[in-house]
């Protein structure tokens, strides 16, 4: 099982529900997230709140933690079916656009 893998230039300055397209495009699969983003960010923050991925700081982190999602492909495709739910639950199309469209409205 391959994991999805955002690094800060994947994210730079883009809103945290853009996290939706990540998890899109791993809704198929039902892969985990593993970011290399700042701790305590939003986007650390929802991946670890619903326990879809994991979150790192460093390059050598992040090869560790790819691994070890290797060596535990149960654990693993829990965490793409908690992402995949995560995705139904808050950022399906729909939802997104709804987002959007009150965020716009506030304008």
């Amino acid at each position: 099982m391959t994991a999805v893998t955002l690094t800060p230039s994947d994210i730079a300055n883009e809103p945290p529900f853009t996290l939706h397209g990540n998890l899109e495009w791993t809704r198929g699969g039902e892969r985990p997230v593993t970011a290399r983003v700042e701790a305590g960010g939003e986007l650390a923050r929802i991946i670890e709140e619903h326990r879809c991925g994991i979150v790192v700081e460093t390059a050598d982190e992040l090869a560790k933690a790819i691994r070890t999602l290797e060596a535990n492909r149960d654990e693993a495709e829990a965490m793409g079916a908690r992402g995949r739910a995560l995705y139904l639950a808050r950022f399906a199309p729909e939802r997104a656009f709804a987002e959007w469209e009150r965020v716009l409205s506030a304008c």
